[in-house]
C-alpha cells in the first residue's frame, strides 16, 4: 500500500511537471513571436523616420506610399495610418481612414512617453477614433533643438491574432493585459478588450512564470505569465490543471 501510494504521488508529480513545462514552452514561444512582431514594426518606423526628411514625410501622398510599402514588406501588414506630429503635439500631416489632421495630442500619455524615450509602444486605448488600437511612435530630433514624431496606429485585433499560437488546448485561455490588469485582447474567461481581469498581474521581468491556483469557479488552473519586452503588455495563459497533456 505504501509503495503504491508513493508511486501514485510520483506519477502525479511527473504529470504536473510535464504540464508546467508544456504551458511554459507555449507561453515562451508566444512571447518571442509577439516581441518579434512589435520589434519589426518599431524598426521599420524608426528607419523611415531617420531616412526621410521632414519635408518628405509631411505629405499625405508620401505617407500613403510609406504605409503601403511597409505593409507589403512586413509578413503581416498592420499599420492602419501614419501621422507626423510636431513637438507641441499637433498632428501636421496624416494619411489614413480617419479625419485626424490637426488633432492635438499634447495631453496624450503616449506623446509624452515618446518625447521622453525616443521610441514608444502604447497600450491599447480608444482615442479619438473610439476603436481599440495601439500606437508605435518614433521621435526625430530637429537641428533647431525641437523634434517631431512619426506615429503609426496598429489595430488591436492584430495583437489578438498574434497570441493564438499552435499547441493550444480547446479550453486554454490566452490573452494580453497591461500592467494594470486591463485586457488588451479578448479573453474567453474575462471578457472583451479594455475590461479589467479579476487577477493580480505578477511581476515577471524575464522568462516565464507559472503558478497553480484556483480559478473564478474554484477549479485548479495553471497560470503562465510573461512580460513582452519593449511594450506595456503582459502575456497570460490559463490552462485547467486537469487538462490532458499532449495530443
Amino acid at each position: 500500500f505504501i509503495t503504491t501510494a508513493i508511486n501514485y504521488l510520483q506519477y502525479r508529480q511527473a504529470i504536473r511537471t510535464e504540464a508546467v513545462q508544456q504551458i511554459s514552452r507555449l507561453t515562451l514561444n508566444t512571447k518571442r513571436s509577439l516581441e518579434l512582431f512589435l520589434s519589426e514594426r518599431r524598426s521599420a518606423l524608426t528607419f523611415i523616420n531617420n531616412d526621410r526628411s521632414f519635408e518628405e514625410l509631411c505629405s499625405e501622398e508620401s505617407l500613403r506610399r510609406i504605409i503601403a510599402a511597409m505593409n507589403r514588406s512586413l509578413e503581416v501588414g498592420a499599420f492602419v495610418d501614419l501621422g507626423l506630429i510636431d513637438d507641441t503635439g499637433e498632428q501636421l500631416c496624416y494619411s489614413g481612414p480617419y479625419q485626424l489632421e490637426g488633432r492635438d495630442y499634447s495631453d496624450q500619455d503616449w506623446f509624452h512617453e515618446v518625447a521622453r524615450r525616443g521610441t514608444y509602444t502604447s497600450d491599447v486605448f480608444l482615442g479619438f477614433r473610439e476603436l481599440p488600437h495601439f500606437v508605435i511612435a518614433s521621435r526625430h530630433e530637429r537641428p533647431d533643438g525641437g523634434f517631431y514624431v512619426l506615429r503609426a496606429t496598429v489595430d488591436a485585433e492584430m495583437l489578438g491574432e498574434q497570441v493564438l499560437t499552435a499547441g493550444l488546448e480547446p479550453t486554454d485561455d490566452v490573452f494580453l493585459v497591461n500592467r494594470d490588469g486591463v485586457l488588451q485582447t479578448p479573453s474567453r474567461r474575462y471578457g472583451t478588450a479594455l475590461s479589467r481581469i479579476p487577477l493580480d498581474v505578477p511581476d515577471t521581468p524575464t522568462g516565464v512564470g507559472v503558478s497553480e491556483r484556483g480559478d473564478e469557479k474554484g477549479g485548479p488552473v495553471f497560470l503562465a505569465t510573461a512580460t513582452i519586452d519593449g511594450s506595456p503588455f503582459v502575456l497570460m495563459m490559463v490552462r485547467r490543471a486537469s487538462e490532458p497533456i499532449g495530443r
